[in-house]
């Protein structure tokens, strides 16, 4: 079977505006893993879209596997339209901001037969930062306190305090507030700050966990350490640390409230969370798609995500079990 691996930043969805670069250098990092994975399962065959900005960055694979160069909005309609076609299935990976991963994903359930990502309902809570947190309450899981941003309504809680859009990925928009001044400063240079969320700032070890679904039910394939770094209050993504840390039973205990919550849960999850000294730990984000993260697992742990989501036989990869670390150089 054909799959149309289909990244948004790297594979046009970006046409026409500025590339976020650290964004795509992360699309890429996982379009390639993606496409080894698919490479080793007997049968499979994929299939690459590629804004031709990044001609020089994609040199490494694209002689290897099938690729279109996009120019224009309307290449990229042109391919999926094509591929729709032609009965492939499509593996989408997209942010969160502005709603566009869930949003893209329910154009393409329109277009295609086979559309490799989590039901709509669940993109619907884990693509927005207030319904996800409104979610882990509901389940009784730890996340910090977390309110809508309001000019006229103060936190219930002291600072420093940690902002981020309510729609946003990884580290995009997050901004660390040190009291009232600094939360009027960024409010008078933020047109849409209504659409943040205001928290608590925890001090500790971001970690994350990288977790495959398979209908219904949750299996945790790596603990990893994300490198983020705080500069003149803006908060960025540097890289990360996979399969460094052990896995612990709260978290297993984390992943059956995802299965109970959501029947015959299919898919890829990336759950991020602050550890601190204290050894408490708190969810400060969920992704519903692959992590840059993922990019990492086969080395790390000698896993093919892809067969295990199709459902094809594993690939006999040799054993490991080691840490890997990816920087976003």
């Amino acid at each position: 079977m054909k799959w149309l691996i289909w990244e948004y930043m790297t594979g046009g969805g970006m046409i026409g505006q500025a590339l976020p670069w650290r964004l795509a250098l992360e699309g890429w990092l996982m379009v390639k893993a993606l496409a080894t994975d698919l490479a080793e399962i007997p049968g499979m065959e994929s299939v690459l879209l590629l804004d031709r900005r990044l001609a020089e960055q994609a040199g490494d694979i694209a002689g290897r596997i099938q690729g279109h160069w996009l120019d224009s909005p309307a290449d990229l309609r042109y391919w999926l339209d094509y591929y729709a076609k032609l009965g492939a299935g499509v593996w989408p990976i997209a942010p969160e901001s502005d709603n566009i991963l869930a949003e893209q994903v329910v154009n393409l359930r329109q277009q295609f037969s086979h559309v490799q990502a989590l039901d709509q309902a669940a993109l619907a809570v884990f693509s927005d930062k207030w319904a996800s947190y409104r979610w882990c309450l509901e389940k009784a899981l730890p996340t910090p306190e977390t309110v809508c941003y309001r000019p006229d309504r103060l936190p219930g809680f002291p600072p420093p305090w940690v902002v981020k859009p309510r729609w946003g990925v990884g580290c995009e928009g997050m901004r660390y507030l040190s009291g009232m001044d600094a939360l009027n400063n960024w409010a008078a240079g933020t047109p849409d700050a209504k659409n943040f969320l205001l928290q608590p700032y925890i001090a500790g070890e971001a970690l994350s966990l990288s977790v495959v679904f398979n209908n219904g039910h949750g299996e945790l394939i790596t603990v990893n350490r994300q490198q983020v770094v705080v500069d003149d209050g803006s908060f960025s993504f540097a890289g990360v640390h996979v399969n460094c840390r052990s896995v612990e039973d709260r978290y297993l205990d984390w992943l059956q409230c995802f299965s109970q919550s959501f029947s015959g849960l299919h898919g890829y999850l990336g759950i991020d969370f602050i550890k601190a000294s204290s050894g408490d730990c708190w969810l400060v984000d969920i992704n519903p798609r692959l992590t840059t993260a993922y990019a990492g697992i086969r080395e790390a742990v000698g896993v093919n995500i892809a067969a295990k989501l199709l459902h094809k036989a594993e690939p006999i990869l040799a054993p490991r079990n080691h840490g890997v670390v990816l920087t976003l150089d």
